[in-house]
Parts: structure tokens; C-alpha cells; sequence
């Protein structure tokens, strides 16, 4: 009988001792978790090398061309100015390496820059509204560009 009563009192004690700890350990609802971080805000959860970006970053005078082709690989029937293909460089370059997971599929159309020396970027919408996904020999980045996804998933 005293074991009993010995076991009810550990029992309660450690109960009362979990509750209160996990009272005062909470987590912080002012902290967003991890995959709720909207495009353009940074995350410590996130690791970004800064030699990484430097190393994706394009330069306009070595792009010959950038097209846009559907999913059969056919001409998606727009064609970019010489000031538009400027502006997809900047915003190219401004876009952030995000290192999160992401499905390999491909939705919407496909852009494809092509360098002087015949080297490509291939650049693939997975139907997100501000990821991307750009490939070329050697290279493969998950990029947070709002401005290019648009693009990607236009009709």
C-alpha cells in the first residue's frame, strides 16, 4: 500500500513539474516557422553562401538571347526587347538561392537564356507563384523570383 501511494505522489509531482515546463517553454507565436518566411524575407533557418550568389549571377553582355518555349519545347509566342531581357538579367541576378525542398516537376513554360559561347540556362516554373528553378551545365539553383515565376505561368 505505501508503494502505492509512493507511485501516485512520483506520478503527480513529475505531472505537475510537465505542465509547467511546457507552460514556460512554449514557442514564441511571434516566430513564424520556417516555410511560412514570405519571398524577400530572410530566415536564420536558411543558409545562403554569399560566393553561391555571386557565382549565379549572370552578365548582359554575355547573353545572346533569352526565349520563352511552352512544355513541348515550342516557341511560347513572346518575344523579349533588348530593355525586357535587361531587366530579366537584374532580376535574375537579384533573385535569392532558397534551400529548401522542392518538387521536380515542370508547370507552365520554360525559359531558356543562351550565352554568347552557346551555353544555356534553362529556367522552370514547379507551378509556385515565386520559386524557380535554373539549371545549366554544372549549376542547379532553387531561386526565390516572384517576377520570372509570373512569367513562367503566364498563358
Amino acid at each position: 500500500m505505501k508503494k502505492a501511494i509512493i507511485l501516485i505522489i512520483v506520478l503527480a509531482v513529475s505531472t505537475a513539474l510537465l505542465a509547467v515546463y511546457a507552460q514556460n517553454n512554449r514557442p514564441d507565436a511571434t516566430v513564424p516557422p520556417q516555410n511560412s518566411i514570405a519571398p524577400g524575407e530572410s530566415s536564420d533557418m536558411r543558409l545562403v553562401l554569399p560566393e553561391a550568389m555571386e557565382e549565379k549571377s549572370i552578365s548582359l553582355a554575355d547573353v545572346k538571347s533569352i526565349e520563352l518555349l511552352n512544355l513541348e519545347g515550342q516557341p511560347a509566342g513572346r518575344k523579349f526587347s533588348t530593355e525586357e531581357i535587361s531587366d530579366l538579367v537584374k532580376v535574375y541576378n537579384a533573385a535569392v538561392i532558397d534551400d529548401i525542398a522542392y518538387i521536380e516537376m515542370i508547370a507552365g513554360n520554360r525559359m531558356v537564356i543562351t550565352f554568347k559561347d552557346e551555353t544555356i540556362i534553362n529556367i522552370t516554373s514547379y507551378g509556385s507563384d515565386t520559386h524557380i528553378v535554373a539549371s545549366g551545365e554544372n549549376m542547379n539553383y532553387h531561386l526565390i523570383s516572384p517576377e520570372i515565376a509570373k512569367i513562367l505561368l503566364e498563358k
